[in-house]
């Protein structure tokens, strides 16, 4: 039986889990291989590129949702909440009668 504490935590795992895939991470990639990271942005509305510095020039790139930075997040938020849940323990029975009265 899992206790309260537990399935709280278990909760608040899944809603951040949910939440990274809602708000991944992005990058932006230029032709020749570069990627720079970009922040986290809504599914549906990536970040927009960003000028060279020094120049308001925007070269061609393409904006994706960095799967390897989402992939990382997803497996830390998995292995903590796991590691909580099971730190906490399970939920043992109480004994009506105390030890060595029956």
């Amino acid at each position: 039986m899992k206790t309260k504490a537990q399935r709280s935590i278990f909760w608040s795992g899944l809603a951040l889990f949910i939440l990274l895939g809602l708000f991944p991470p992005w990058r932006e990639k230029v032709p020749d291989g570069i990627a720079m990271a970009l922040t986290n942005s809504f599914i549906s509305a990536p970040p927009d590129p960003r000028p060279f510095p020094g120049s308001s020039y925007i070269p061609r790139v393409t904006v994706e949702v960095d799967v390897a930075r989402l992939l990382i997040e997803w497996m830390i938020i998995s292995v903590l909440t796991g590691g909580i849940i099971v730190g906490l323990g399970s939920k043992q029975k109480e004994k009506t009668n105390p030890p060595g009265f029956r």
